[in-house]
């Protein structure tokens, strides 16, 4: 495969960036739209309707715009993502990750550790992972394994493994955007449900991958400039921006001794044996094989681009995750601005609202009004009428948002946060969905069951699981409310577990599909034996899953690495796939049909 695109390519690429670039103006219009509506007197509740109506009929627009009638469309954006929009959608997906995990972080769980963890993923991710898949022309992590360990057992056991990481992650994304909406929208869980699954169905059943990675990327995009926006509209006020080194490293200092109290950046210990061992590494080990990110690497023209393109999505993640780290601490210092020295019956509305909701307190207490504000501070020792610093804490959901309310920036500022938010959380939640339905119509259905289906039984095929799978998804969390933090811990512990140790014995040429089986067996096994005993100790369960997820992985490899060396063992097939998959030249293994 060359680099140089063709004549007919270019006309294609040509169609898509301009659909693409009508579908990001009218976000854009829309949000500067907001924004004058707010200062001419538009409610804060109805700024965060329209701002979260933008990103559900801009994810909703894409979809229908980029609607694929190809395989290969369909699968994998026709190859023909740039690297750059790639990396955007990845960071974009990754973004809803780590929104779900924002601190204070559950016992047992160092934040220095995750960053480690975090990193090294991404590093195992463009170095490795990503494009081994993409120079196989394979469609997911699931269609290259199964290549490789080609039995019927082990392509069914792949398959289910994939399938449930992915689900677990899209029920992860839902979660987190239904509390979302519950949160900040007082929305019912069936009103939250039901705009969040159409805007899933719309984003995905037309398009597949192709709208799932330009949606992503424009969710992306809309958290950084929901957080980068007001942190430029302040530093042009001529304000103290709280950074080390580009910035007031005075301010910085303030603003993270009162993070750290307030259990933000006090969270993030050292690194340790356990802190380190027990849960950087089983985090790197499943980021680096977590499918439904890895599926958005496939996009790219070749090898190189899926590199590029997970670079691309490291440095994006990096700006948005300094557009928050400034975000939260310019939130603290306002806050300590417009309530210390303040008596705590005369304050804003917006904070007694704030407490109520339990995102702030007053003297430790929720309190709802002037009258228990005052009650509440008059039982306090030494307290002399003015708010002192250690009367007031407030969580890092009401920093992150309520930026615009510490700093008096107007509500739509506010309401484009919880866009960015909404729509980061969508895009996990849609590459999951759609990381399952690949599983079934594709991995499933057709490398398995029938391989002559003809291309519209195949999309109609896959299609239609999307839409179970939307549906059985958003009845799972409406009818079990669960934690999106246990549901995401459980889907890279079963990609370190599982798919990270298949990876790795790809390359070793003895493994079969019967050691793929006991390595799979052997890993899941370790890891719930292993968490099932710490926890039974009463460990965290933060480091019992760590401790868990490692002794899989290893395990995992060294069952099927001692299963391998039995005599009479035929290294045919894996130094074929080896050699391919390390030659020079275009994908290793056959062409999908339709692709």
């Amino acid at each position: 495969m060359t680099n140089r695109l063709t004549e007919a390519e270019r006309q294609a690429r040509g169609s898509l960036d301009g659909r693409v670039a009508f579908a990001s103006a009218a976000v854009a219009m829309a949000a500067g739209l907001i924004v004058l509506l707010d200062r001419i007197g538009l409610p804060e509740q109805g700024a965060k309707w329209l701002a979260i109506l933008v990103v559900a009929g801009a994810l909703a627009l894409i979809g229908l715009l980029l609607r694929a009638a190809r395989i290969s469309t369909f699968y994998v954006a026709a190859r023909a993502v740039p690297a750059s929009w790639s990396g955007l959608a990845i960071a974009g997906a990754m973004a809803g990750m780590g929104l779900i995990f924002l601190p204070p972080l559950p016992p047992g769980l160092s934040g220095v550790a995750l960053l480690a963890g975090v990193a090294a993923g991404l590093a195992g991710l463009g170095l490795l992972s990503a494009p081994m898949l993409r120079k196989s022309g394979a469609f997911s992590v699931a269609d290259l394994l199964s290549a490789r360990f080609p039995a019927l057992p082990a392509r069914l056991c792949i398959v289910a493994l994939a399938a449930c990481v992915c689900a677990l992650a899209a029920l992860a994304g839902l979660s987190e955007a239904m509390r979302l909406l519950a949160a900040q929208m007082r929305l019912s869980p069936g009103v939250a449900a039901g705009l969040s699954g159409v805007v899933l169905l719309l984003t995905l059943v037309p398009g597949g991958l192709r709208g799932l990675s330009w949606g992503a990327a424009t969710a992306g995009g809309l958290l950084f400039a929901a957080l980068a926006a007001p942190i430029l509209l302040l530093a042009g006020q001529d304000i103290a921006l709280p950074a080390p080194w580009i910035g007031s490293p005075e301010a910085w200092a303030h603003a993270s001794e009162r993070l750290g109290a307030w259990g933000g950046l006090g969270a993030w210990g050292g690194l340790g044996v356990s802190g380190f061992g027990w849960l950087a590494v089983p985090i790197a080990l499943g980021l680096a094989a977590f499918a439904p990110v890895l599926a958005l690497s496939t996009t790219t023209r070749d090898r190189a681009g899926a590199q590029y393109a997970v670079a691309a999505g490291a440095v994006w993640l990096l700006l948005i995750g300094f557009a928050a780290a400034m975000t939260l601490a310019l939130g603290a210092i306002g806050l300590d601005v417009a309530l210390i020295g303040q008596r705590p019956d005369r304050l804003a509305d917006v904070f007694y609202r704030a407490s109520a909701d339990g995102f702030l307190t007053i003297c430790g207490q929720h309190v709802g009004g002037p009258a228990p504000a005052r009650a509440a501070c008059a039982g306090v020792p030494g307290f002399a009428g003015a708010l002192r610093a250690g009367d007031v804490s407030a969580t890092l959901t009401f920093l992150t948002f309520g930026l615009a309310d510490t700093q008096a920036l107007g509500g739509a500022w506010r309401a484009m946060t919880l866009a960015g938010w909404y729509g980061a959380s969508l895009a996990l939640a849609a590459a999951g969905l759609q990381g399952v339905a690949t599983a079934i119509g594709h991995d499933l259905l057709y490398r398995i069951r029938d391989r002559a289906v003809i291309t519209s039984r195949r999309l109609a095929t896959t299609r239609l699981a999307l839409v179970a799978s939307t549906l059985l998804i958003c009845a799972a969390v409406l009818r079990f409310d669960p934690d999106p933090r246990l549901l995401l811990a459980g889907s890279l512990m079963l990609c370190a577990t599982g798919l990270a140790p298949l990876l790795m014995l790809s390359f070793w040429t003895r493994a079969g599909s019967l050691e793929s089986v006991l390595a799979i067996v052997a890993g899941l096994g370790a890891a719930t034996f292993v968490t099932r005993s710490l926890l039974a100790e009463g460990a965290p369960l933060a480091e019992c899953m760590g401790a868990g997820t490692l002794a899989g992985a290893v395990a995992g490899v060294a069952v099927g690495v001692i299963a391998s060396l039995r005599p009479g063992v035929d290294r045919t097939h894996g130094a074929l796939f080896r050699d391919r998959l390390l030659s020079a030249g275009a994908d290793a293994l056959t062409p999908d049909k339709g692709a």
